[in-house]
């Protein structure tokens, strides 16, 4: 597991991602997920279903 950096990822580092997944060298990356938010969670604070 990766450490997090905790920092605000820029919007061209998310799109370095992007450039790298729709390229030729992503062959073997096959449904996984990939974190771009450097560690970040956004939390909500209202609950959407009364019941989660």
């Amino acid at each position: 597991m990766a450490a997090s950096i905790e920092k605000l990822v820029a919007p061209h580092e998310v799109a370095a991602v992007v450039a790298f997944l729709v390229s030729p060298l992503s062959v073997a990356i096959n449904g996984d997920p990939i974190n771009t938010g450097g560690g970040l969670r956004v939390r909500s604070t209202t609950r959407s279903c009364p019941s989660c």
